[in-house]
């Protein structure tokens, strides 16, 4: 017989065990390793650590919901569609954003031009945060809105 014990991908103990016969394999979420210590309370944690199981007071990791993650990226299509989807002025967001990206530098207008992505951290993002009056959070649901937006023509 052996003694499995549950382990989270960081490592944390938790909190159930499971007894196998030899041969049966190790399941999934289980580790073979030494009994884990009893924790003293309800603040502490038991971590499997380099050296073996450590006590701690920081829990597991908190699982983020993957709808409120915000995107890397999204590509240029999905940007680009966006801005277009949003009025600003007598025309969209994506014509200010052309606009102003007229009135830049030729290696601006060539970055714009010719990316494949727009990436979350990118300079310009921040700029079009500011040139929109939006906040950071804002800007995080923008991506989210964005990289949900899929084919838009059947071919």
């Amino acid at each position: 017989m052996a003694l499995y014990y549950a382990i989270d991908p960081a490592g944390f103990y938790l909190g159930s065990d499971l007894e196998l016969d030899d041969g049966e394999g190790m399941p999934p979420g289980y580790a073979f390793v030494s009994q884990p210590p009893p924790t003293p309370g309800e603040s502490q944690f038991v971590r499997q650590g380099g050296d073996g199981w450590v006590l701690t007071t920081e829990g597991p990791p908190t699982p983020v919901d993957p709808a409120l993650a915000v995107p890397v990226a999204v590509d240029m299509r999905q940007a680009e569609l966006k801005l277009h989807s949003e009025p600003h002025g007598d025309g969209t967001r994506l014509d200010a954003v052309s606009a102003y990206v007229a009135t830049q530098d030729p290696f601006v207008q060539i970055e714009w031009r010719r990316a494949s992505e727009l990436r979350r951290d990118h300079p310009m993002v921040g700029i079009m945060g500011f040139f929109f009056g939006l906040s950071a959070d804002d800007l995080d649901q923008w991506f989210r809105e964005a990289k949900a937006i899929g084919p838009t023509l059947a071919l």
